[in-house]
This record gives C-alpha cells, sequence and structure tokens, in this order.
C-alpha cells in the first residue's frame, strides 16, 4: 500500500516546516530563557583569542606514576577556570600539557599563576639541621635564596588540611584602612595541629610559607584553636581570590616546566570567524539557488531542510555546551555541500 500526500496534507506539513525552521532561528537570534543563542556558543582558541602554554613535567619529579600525572591534569583543569571557563587542558605525549585560554591575552599573569606548584605551609623556623627523612617526609622544609629568610622551617601545617579559603576585603582595626586577606578555615587535624603551633610558640614568630616565599611572618599573641587564620598582605581583592583558589584546589602532584607559550589575537581570530561565516553563507545561498532553479518546488522543501540541519548543528553546540573551532566551521560548511 502506497501513501499519498493529498495537497491540504502538503500545504500543512509545508507550513509547519516553515514554523520550526523560523522558531529555530527565533531562538538561535533571540534564545529561550536565556539559553539557545548563537552568540552563546563557545569559541576556541583559534577563533576567540587568548593564551596557549604548554607544560612539560620536571625533572625534579623523579620518578612518577600515571596517577600522579593524571591528579595534576584534573588540578590544573581546576585552576585555569579562574580565568575562563572555556579553558582547556589536554595531555600531550607521556610528559606534556597543553592549557588553552581563550579570551585571556595577559600571558605573564596566567604563567605567574597556573604553573605555580601551590604549596602552603605554616611554619617555625628550625634553627638546628633536620634529618633527610624528615624533609623528604615534608615535616620540614628548606628555602634557599630567599630574601625573607633562609633555613630550615618545621611544617606544623600544610594546605591540604585546609578545609576552606576565601579572598576578601577587610579593614584594619588600626589604620582603618581596606586591605585584602584570604581568610582560612581547617579542618580537624588542621585546626589541632594549628592550635598546638600556636599554644607552643606563644610570643614567638611564625612564618605562613607559599610556594618557598613567606607571605606572611606574624608573632603569636595567644593560642589560637578556633580552627581559623588569616593572610594578609595581597595587593587586591582579585590577587586575594586567586590565592585562596589555589589553596582550595590544593598543591600541584607533579611540579611542571614550562617549555612554550604563545598569545592568539583576538582580531585575527575575529577576522577569521567573519570570513569563515560569509564562506559558509554564500556557499549556502549558491546551494539554495541552484536547487530551487532546478528543482522547483521540491528545491525549496530540500532548502528548508538544509537550513533546519544547519539550525540543528547551531543548537547542538549550545545545547551540549561544545566548543567552536575554525576546523569545526570548516567540517560544518563542508557538511552544507555534502547535505
Amino acid at each position: 500500500m502506497k501513501f499519498k500526500m493529498t495537497r491540504p496534507k502538503a500545504i500543512i506539513a509545508f507550513v509547519l516546516s516553515i514554523a520550526m525552521v523560523a522558531f529555530a532561528a527565533y531562538v538561535l537570534v533571540f534564545g529561550v530563557a536565556g539559553y539557545g543563542q548563537a552568540k552563546s556558543i563557545k569559541l576556541g582558541l583559534d577563533l576567540k583569542g587568548g593564551v596557549s602554554i604548554t607544560y612539560q613535567v620536571s625533572k625534579d619529579n623523579g620518578k612518577y606514576s600515571e596517577t600522579d600525572f593524571e591528579d595534576t591534569i584534573n588540578k590544573l583543569e581546576k585552576r585555569v577556570q579562574v580565568f575562563s571557563t572555556e579553558a582547556q587542558v589536554q595531555k600531550e605525549g607521556d610528559d606534556k600539557i597543553a592549557v588553552s585560554i581563550p579570551g585571556q591575552y595577559d600571558a605573564d599573569k596566567v604563567l605567574e599563576e597556573l604553573g605555580k606548584p601551590g604549596s602552603l605551609y605554616f611554619c617555625t623556623k628550625e634553627e638546628s639541621t633536620p634529618s633527610k627523612k624528615d624533609i623528604k617526609a615534608k615535616k620540614y622544609i628548606q628555602l634557599k635564596n630567599n630574601s625573607q629568610g633562609d633555613g630550615y622551617y618545621k611544617v606544623w601545617v600544610t594546605g591540604d588540611e585546609v578545609k576552606n579559603a576565601k579572598g576578601q576585603a577587610s579593614q584594619d582595626e588600626n589604620t582603618k584602612a581596606t586591605q585584602y586577606v584570604v581568610s582560612l578555615k581547617f579542618d580537624d587535624k588542621g585546626t589541632k595541629a594549628f592550635g598546638d603551633m600556636t599554644s607552643q610558640n606563644v610570643g614567638n614568630q611564625t612564618y605562613i610559607i607559599y610556594d618557598n616565599q613567606i607571605l606572611s611572618a606574624p608573632n603569636v599573641k595567644e593560642a589560637i584553636t578556633g580552627g581559623e587564620a588569616q593572610i594578609d598582605g595581597q595587593k587586591d581583592l582579585e590577587e586575594a581570590e586567586q590565592l585562596a583558589s589555589n589553596i582550595r584546589i590544593g598543591s600541584l602532584t607533579l611540579s611542571l616546566d614550562e617549555i612554550s607559550h604563545k598569545v592568539e589575537s583576538a582580531q585575527l581570530g575575529n577576522d577569521a570567524l567573519q570570513k569563515s561565516l560569509l564562506a559558509g553563507l554564500i556557499g549556502m545561498i549558491i546551494i539554495l539557488i541552484f536547487m530551487l532553479i532546478v528543482y522547483r518546488i521540491p528545491g525549496i522543501a530540500a532548502g528548508l531542510a538544509l537550513i533546519a540541519y544547519v539550525e540543528m548543528i547551531l543548537l547542538a553546540l549550545n545545547g551540549f555546551d561544545l566548543t567552536l573551532t575554525l576546523p569545526g566551521i570548516a567540517g560544518i560548511i563542508l557538511n552544507i555541500g555534502m547535505a
């Protein structure tokens, strides 16, 4: 039995097709409830511009496991979210990591923050030389070529025992000036260790050390057993929030060496995007005109199907939060021709 579409049914199907294409176009242009707009599609580094960095696992790490490498990649992925939610971290080979951050053009700032080990310690100065075993176990650390004080420091609390860290602005009680600090809250183990450190060192100086740099060296006035502390001395709120973020994420399992970086121009990416879109639009118009001239009414139906196909691709890119790159645009244009 053959299915035969009557003229009224054909007209209804044609009108519904136009309505669906029009609705999809409306969603792409204006969105629905804040979703679906074509301008919200994530653009890759080659289209939006930004910073691209390649790291290599430092030889100082010695022998390391695949788990250590994957853990380092995962922590880098969390760190780059501070710069851009569109950032990507990818494994390259056995010991390299590629980082792409669209929309970020200050390479020095990214390099300064991203590749830091992120090791935080609360210490007291140690006059005697500890054993190599204790140093390897991170019970003590050694600072070298540090203008604020070389030598050995006893580790009481580490960044791994920080439950929460938050960058914020506060007012100095004496000068009333605004200062930017990182407020810390320790877990149970950290609370006890921090209480022990302050209880045993009332009247003495303690040290907050981050990535082998002394951030602060406060004198202990009294025992602090409430499980909270502050790191002051940040130049602005952004720096305080960046430090707090790195502390929350934790130190990188492996230390990294930067082997290359480059900044992609936003203008070049914008030019490539505009030219690619123009090429795709011209190609689609030519195909639609060709089908209309050669196939007449069936050509119109095929044209609507082609437009709907492109709209579905754009909605899928948006809906599944995919990143559009220059090769991706070339693939879409090729698919238009093949469809």
